[in-house]
């Protein structure tokens, strides 16, 4: 059903595919080029942190910090407990993602509207999915 809602309304969606053994699935679905037609992603759910900020920094551009902060949010962690992490103020964090420069304003440029932390959050998790299994066909 998610495909064919995607496929008619051509909005994005995101699943997550829960198994009885193994670990959970991510279904990334996306409008393709074509009229009608979707690009499935499906990918295991979970990868570390470093992996992630990678795909996003190159995905989207985002200095390192960004990068970072953006894969811990996608981690389901909140700005307090990233704060701690990196070692800054819960302020830094909320700079990082809501300043002038800051992430949200770099994925409206992308064309990605991300307007609160779980929005950014399930991007995050679209992008894990489908940079996972971009890397394991190279």
């Amino acid at each position: 059903m998610a495909i064919a809602a995607v496929a008619r309304s051509r909005a994005p969606q995101t699943v997550f595919l829960r198994r009885l053994r193994g670990e959970p699935l991510l279904m990334a679905i996306a409008p393709g080029e074509l009229e009608r037609t979707v690009i499935l992603v499906v990918a295991r759910f979970g990868d570390d942190v470093e992996s992630v900020a990678a795909s996003l920094r190159t995905a989207f551009g985002l200095p390192d910090a960004q990068a970072h902060v953006a894969a811990l949010i996608g981690a389901g962690l909140s700005p307090e407990v990233i704060g701690e992490i990196r070692g800054s103020s819960p302020r830094t964090v909320y700079n990082q993602i809501n300043g002038k420069d800051g992430m949200k304003a770099r994925l409206r440029q992308k064309d990605f509207a991300a307007d609160d932390l779980s929005a950014i959050s399930k991007l995050v998790g679209k992008i894990a999915a489908m940079s996972r299994a971009i890397t394991r066909k190279s």
